[in-house]
């Protein structure tokens, strides 16, 4: 009878092989899931982030309209302060607090 061929490496060895590169599998995949749930927790975070940004881009948008209209009052009642000043043929200027009130009076009829 022919003898069987001898196995170039043992059994067990194999098997040692096999649950160690099982483990090794495990371990790739227990950190890849990981990283995924990393991932989306980043991804959550920066939508959250960009939407703040996006609120905070638009509100600044109001304010500088804001500060815009503000300028261009404030443009409007220095130029009539001047105009007062150069024309003063038309009588005595009014009091600073008198021509506060006027100068408010005005901003707040525009508004």
């Amino acid at each position: 009878m022919d003898e069987l061929p001898q196995p170039i490496r043992a059994i067990a060895d194999m098997r040692r092989e096999i649950e160690a590169l099982a483990a090794a599998r495990d371990a790739a995949l227990a950190e890849t899931n990981q990283l995924i749930a990393e991932c989306e927790k980043l991804a959550t975070e920066r939508s959250q982030i960009a939407g703040e940004h996006a609120s905070i881009v638009a509100e600044c948008d109001v304010l500088s309209a804001e500060i815009e209209a503000l300028k261009r009052e404030i443009a409007a009642a220095t130029a009539d302060l001047e105009n007062l000043r150069r024309f003063p043929s038309w009588g005595r200027l009014p009091s600073p607090r008198r021509l506060s009130a006027l100068l408010s009076q005005r901003f707040h009829a525009k508004r």
